[in-house]
């Protein structure tokens, strides 16, 4: 059965200053080489995250969001006898983003998303495999009966838990902006077009087109017990991994090629916008910071230090604003 699922100063427009592209003063720049490109990429990291919060704040929003759903499970579990039950065992993980992914255009040149995702996701797969397996049907049963008898947490307050509501915002407008830019960069159509022409085995084997790419992914993934937790683990060198790494290596080559010359041609028209967001948002990003301090602050009275995998029973002395009698 499956569980419901140092803050940084505000990153000011002056703080973007020498991130702009060689020649962006044209009226319509050109990229001048691939240094220019990844400094674009690093200012619209450093901008999102100023306010889409960095990987230990996501982590401590997707503990909270857990223990907002789990928690009165957990402490039934304990009382009919299964005190290892883990409210937090199958908790999310931040997810790697690129800020630039809202276009097709501008995402990370090359960029492995697909295997980094699955490495990033490894503890809570396995962990749901796990309790998924369970052979144990007096268990099976006091998770049916704790499932039925406690209460359901509101989506709303799960949602505030995770990510702040002015941080969602700015998300949205966010990628609304890269989406924006992505049209004006070029018929999106081309793209796929190319994609669909090419030969990418991960498509071609499931007859899909380049529109379905994630349901192809989902398809082809690795089992959770076979996905590395990083380059260095040795499940990293498993047949399995190596084979889904390969098909992956062919979608990212294929879509490279399919966008490159869009890409080189129009990222120079990013640093402008990306500052100019900045400008027009300080207030909320310092909002969004304040918030996700709250959200830092909640997570650790439920026992969360920045360590993944699970953090103990619901009961020993673990309590949280967000959840049972929540004030939000």
């Amino acid at each position: 059965m499956r569980l419901k699922l140092a803050i940084p100063g505000v990153l000011t427009v002056a703080g973007l200053v020498g991130v702009g592209i060689a020649g962006s003063t044209n009226a319509d720049p050109v990229l001048a080489n691939a240094s220019d490109a990844r400094n674009v990429h690093s200012a619209a990291d450093a901008a999102y995250r100023s306010f889409a919060g960095s990987e230990e704040q996501q982590n401590a929003g997707y503990v909270l969001r857990a223990w907002v759903f789990n928690h009165s499970m957990d402490e039934c579990m304990s009382e009919n006898g299964y005190p290892d039950w883990d409210w937090s065992l199958s908790r999310q993980y931040a997810r790697p983003t690129d800020p630039l992914a809202a276009s097709e255009w501008f995402a990370t040149p090359n960029r492995a998303y697909r295997s980094a995702l699955l490495m990033s996701q490894r503890k809570r797969l396995v962990a749901e495999d796990a309790m998924n397996s369970t052979a144990d049907p007096a268990q099976q049963s006091s998770i049916l009966q704790c499932s039925l008898s406690t209460p359901d947490a509101p989506e709303r307050v799960a949602t505030l838990a995770t990510q702040p509501a002015t941080a969602s915002r700015l998300i949205a407008e966010w990628n609304d902006m890269i989406a924006d830019a992505g049209k004006e960069a070029g018929d999106i159509s081309s793209y796929y077009e190319c994609m669909d022409s090419a030969s990418v085995q991960a498509l071609d084997d499931f007859d899909l087109r380049a529109r379905d790419l994630a349901r192809a992914f989902t398809l082809i993934e690795p089992s959770a017990t076979s996905i590395p937790e990083s380059g260095d683990d040795p499940r990293a060198q498993s047949p399995e991994w190596l084979e889904f790494i390969d098909l992956e290596t062919q979608v990212t080559d294929t879509d490279w090629a399919c966008r490159k010359e869009v890409y080189l041609a129009n990222i120079a028209t990013l640093p402008k916008l990306i500052s100019d967001f900045v400008a027009a948002n300080e207030d909320e990003i310092r909002e969004a910071q304040r918030d996700w301090m709250v959200i830092a602050r909640e997570a650790s009275m439920v026992g969360y230090a920045g360590q993944p995998g699970p953090l103990g029973s619901a009961g020993e002395g673990k309590e949280s604003s967000f959840g049972g009698g929540s004030k939000f």
